[in-house]
Formats: C-alpha cells, structure tokens, sequence
C-alpha cells in the first residue's frame, strides 16, 4: 500500500452539517462502546473536534480509522441508513487515506481501458494472502496484472506489445 504523506498531520478537514450529524452518532456509539481509556479519549478528542465543524492532525487518521469501521462493519446502515453510509463514504474520499483509495481505482480503470476491443485469451484468479488476490488478464496484444487487498486495488504489471 503506498505510504501516507507525513503531511496528513498538516491535514485540516471541514465537516459539513449532514457529515457532522452522522459522524457524531458513530462517535457516541463508538465511544460508550470503548473501556480502554486512552482509546476513549482519542475518540473524545475526535468528537469535540468534529463538533467544532474541522479535524486536523493526528485526528485525521483516527477519523478514517472510525469511518473504514462503520462502513466495512455495516454499522452506520444497519443504525442509522443507507443514506448516512453514502454521507460517510463522500467523507471519507475526503480524507488522505480515501484519496489514495479513489487514486488507486482510477489508475487500475485507465489501464484496464488498455483491453478495450481486445479479446481476452484468459483471465485468472489468485490468492496471494487471505484477503489479498491477483488478477491476470491475458490477450494478443498485453498482459495486465492488479493485486486486490483490503485497502486497495493496484497494477503490478503491464506489458503491452508481447
């Protein structure tokens, strides 16, 4: 996975209304959820910071830690709704993480545009680590490689002309 800038502690962050209102609802949950006091605490900080309407520093990476939790678990649609789950995404594709994530997808999309009009001779799956998988695309014309993990989707190989 590409390494964060260290500039995200730089990271400021406005949260709007509608992002505020559900953020907050995941926070409080999250934080009656917590006994561990220095884990509560980060999280009071991220709330009191929320509230404020902007996170920064340090915050920022406990915020995407605290929106990649409410997302993948399903937590914020099961409780609140599917509409609070997209509020958090857009959020989310905000912040540095989010952004390496959107990146990531538009890279692997502009290659992939490489087997337009082509036909695919094979295309195979494999694992490479539990929840990691690669993908190989073979034609007449390239081979294209992306590796799957949790966070990301990558290329890890083109060759074009073979």
């Amino acid at each position: 996975m590409p390494e964060l800038d260290t500039s995200i502690h730089k990271t400021i962050m406005e949260i709007d209304e509608p992002e505020r209102k559900v953020l907050l609802q995941e926070l409080e949950a999250l934080i009656a959820s917590l006994g561990d006091s220095n884990s509560k605490a980060r999280y009071v900080e991220l709330r009191d910071a929320a509230t404020a309407g902007s996170v920064s520093g340090h915050l920022v990476t406990d915020l995407e830690h605290l929106l990649v939790m409410s997302i993948q678990s399903g937590h914020v649609r099961r409780r609140e709704s599917p509409q609070s789950e997209q509020i958090l995404r857009r959020l989310f594709s905000r912040t540095p993480r989010g952004k390496i994530v959107n990146q990531s997808v538009t890279d692997t999309n502009k290659a992939l545009a490489a087997l337009r009009e082509q036909t695919i001779d094979s295309c195979t799956v494999t694992t490479t680590a539990p929840g990691a998988y690669r993908m190989h695309f073979d034609t007449d014309r390239c081979q294209i490689t992306l590796e799957f993990t949790q966070d990301l989707v990558t290329i890890s190989g083109v060759n074009i002309g073979i």
